[in-house]
């Protein structure tokens, strides 16, 4: 491994997922774990979490990083009970995974959620 490799692992968790610095705490399926949520990560680049609404529906679209190999690998279209992910309450809401993708020892999850 090179050194900027090392430093990335140790800077996973000393930084990326502390809760003190970007990450909150989070249950996905009865797993508790820390991690970064992300609003403005999609393919548009948009600079406000995505929402946008067709006949009724609303969808909100978030971007989850974690640590690889708390929870299995979800696969793309499965559901996910995710507590935590609130701004003022703890609850649990249920989220879709749109896209997976792994890179550093860091799992990175699309969600999405569809309101009326």
């Amino acid at each position: 491994m090179t050194a900027f490799r090392d430093q990335l692992a140790l800077d996973v968790s000393a930084v990326f997922l502390n809760e003190d610095e970007f990450a909150r705490e989070i249950t996905i399926d009865d797993v508790t774990l820390s991690a970064v949520l992300d609003d403005d990560l999609t393919l548009e680049r948009p600079s406000r979490v995505v929402e946008w609404e067709s006949e009724g529906i609303h969808t909100r679209r978030r971007v989850l990083h974690l640590t690889a190999g708390l929870i299995p690998t979800p696969a793309e279209g499965a559901r996910l009970i995710i507590v935590g992910l609130g701004e003022t309450t703890v609850r649990e809401q249920s989220w879709y995974v749109e896209r997976v993708s792994e890179a550093e020892g860091m799992l990175h999850l699309t969600i999405t959620q569809n309101r009326a």
